[in-house]
């Protein structure tokens, strides 16, 4: 059993939730033998299909774990973002901690987190995550910033693990009516956070895994803006993926107008590099796939990059699939270290 009480922060986690029922069971199963009297778990359910599924494993768990559950049912379906910034309201605790219905926790670490926060008490935190055994973001860049940079996009576009203190939440209306319908909504409150306290800290620790393995959010949302094209709602696609990369610029630009100038140039030029990886990987599938990515970016007007990753980029096509599966595993490393 492991208890929390010796700690004064309190904090909600709050899961995302739209038709995942089976998803909630798995996270709320990782709670079973532990007590926490300063955790709340809040399901922030936006009007799901298949609410009643939802409300009985709600039901089931608040009566059988040792930690407070709640259920939020939103009255309409407010979308991904929407939703995501209504928990801001919700929350009744000192931090927020989001989650994502197809992600869950190795509780058994947990009480580390909360420990690092007790000492810490910065107004934002971004932590690691897990996935089939290896973890992911990279804080070695922004652990020690003072400067806002194309790395703290990157570590906030998974929006599970990021951290917040509740009374430093300070997003406008013009902003609401931008984020709305945006994907991102979770990098810009990122950066409004950065912005106005540059008080974060970096979490190293084994409490989140990543699922992945729930129905598709964006494209499951019926107000989401996901639906604006059948290329959104199918988030295995090339060309959907890249759609959602449109976005995420959109975002950025919108960071840069709003809160750091020259941003969007910083991340322009780490994007630029990482698209390189992006058509490699297309090609590698199929030469038909690149080549309904490579149709798709040179028919839209809102991404562009330098001539030379472009020249790079189209060269790609004339080099056999088999020797850039040799290559990509390497090549994506470097890239990775280079953004």
């Amino acid at each position: 059993f492991l208890t929390s009480g010796v700690l004064t922060l309190t904090i909600d986690i709050f899961i995302l939730s739209y038709n995942r029922p089976e998803q909630l069971k798995r996270i709320f199963e990782s709670f079973r033998g532990f007590i926490f009297d300063n955790v709340r778990v809040v399901i922030k359910d936006d009007c799901s299909p298949s609410f009643i599924e939802i409300e009985q494993v709600f039901i089931y768990y608040r009566d059988v774990l040792n930690i407070e559950v709640l259920l939020y049912k939103n009255e309409s379906n407010l979308g991904y973002d929407l939703n995501l910034l209504d928990c801001f309201n919700v929350a009744k605790s000192e931090y927020l901690y989001l989650l994502s219905d197809d992600d869950y926790l190795n509780v058994g670490e947990l009480s580390g987190l909360l420990e690092y926060i007790n000492l810490t008490k910065k107004d934002f935190y971004i932590s690691t995550y897990s996935n089939h055994g290896k973890k992911y973001r990279q804080f070695e860049s922004i652990s020690l910033s003072s400067v806002y940079k194309p790395d703290f996009v990157y570590n906030s576009i998974l929006f599970s693990g990021l951290i917040f203190k509740v009374s430093r939440f300070n997003i406008s209306t013009s902003e609401i009516d931008f984020l709305k319908n945006c994907i991102y909504s979770q990098v810009y409150v990122v950066a409004k956070f950065f912005k106005e306290s540059k008080e974060f800290g970096c979490f190293d620790g084994d409490v989140l895994i990543l699922g992945g393995d729930g129905e598709n959010y964006f494209g499951k949302n019926n107000s989401s803006s996901a639906l604006e094209s059948k290329e959104l709602s199918d988030r295995q696609s090339i060309l959907s993926n890249f759609n959602y990369q449109r976005k995420l610029l959109k975002v950025v630009k919108y960071i840069d107008e709003n809160l750091f100038e020259g941003i969007y140039s910083d991340f322009k030029h780490s994007y630029s590099i990482r698209l390189i990886a992006y058509f490699i990987k297309a090609r590698v599938n199929s030469k038909d796939d690149y080549m309904s990515l490579y149709r798709l970016y040179i028919n839209q007007k809102d991404v562009t990059v330098p001539k030379i990753f472009m020249a790079i980029i189209y060269s790609v096509r004339f080099i056999p699939s088999f020797l850039l599966k040799f290559t990509y595993k390497l090549g994506t490393l470097l890239l990775r270290k280079s953004g």
